[in-house]
């Protein structure tokens, strides 16, 4: 599902957002800023925080209370979901499961898409969330030492995964799938699950 390309449709501050319905309209914030809503939209790069919220209202009231915030991405969830706040509007991307809202004043690039596939599979992490994200990666479980050498040119990592100091290395899980680490870094679009894991290595078992 894209973003309407243009609306008149407007909302104030008292207005109650959903998706799809909301896809495309102006909503204007309790202290007058605007924002256009984008249903199943999401933005790379620009990552701020995560907070957990109840409405998207309240994801784009913490963008407006943040300094530099000028996209929200906000998953919904009982009784709250992930609000994401940006300080960019990096190239706009497909996500199914995300309803955005980008501040009057920001410019989006042009829309991406991921990769169809590649031989390492990838993990996206926040806090202690941990979430499995394109069904289109998958990760190697028969490398060769050759191959992991290019793919991983940083080694495998022995030791427990940290960011940053682990930020470009490989990790072997014990089923030997491979995973690059990728820290500080998000992947938009074909979200498989979400799940709460006490370490990013548990997760990546997963």
């Amino acid at each position: 599902a894209g973003v309407s390309s243009s609306t008149s449709a407007s909302a104030s501050a008292a207005a109650i957002l959903s998706c799809p319905g909301s896809n495309g309209i102006s909503y204007i914030a309790a202290n007058g800023v605007s924002y256009t809503v984008q249903c199943y939209t999401g933005h790379s790069a620009g990552d701020m925080s995560m907070s957990y919220q109840p409405r998207l209202e309240s994801c784009i009231a913490a963008c407006e209370s943040t300094s530099g915030c000028v996209v929200v991405s906000w998953v919904p969830g009982s009784p709250s979901g992930p609000c994401y706040l940006k300080s960019s509007a990096g190239a706009a991307v497909s996500n199914g499961g995300a309803w955005g809202a980008l501040k009057a004043t920001a410019t989006s690039s042009t829309p991406s898409s991921l990769p169809s596939s590649t031989s390492i599979g990838f993990i996206s992490a926040s806090s202690s969330t941990f979430s499995l994200a394109n069904s289109t990666i998958s990760a190697s479980s028969s490398a060769s030492p050759s191959s992991s050498t290019s793919t991983c040119p940083n080694g495998i990592s022995s030791t427990t995964l940290s960011c940053p100091s682990s930020n470009g290395t490989c990790h072997k899980t014990p089923s030997s799938a491979l995973f690059a680490i990728e820290c500080s870094t998000d992947r938009y679009g074909n979200d498989l699950s979400l799940s709460w894991e006490a370490s990013l290595e548990s997760c990546l078992a997963t």
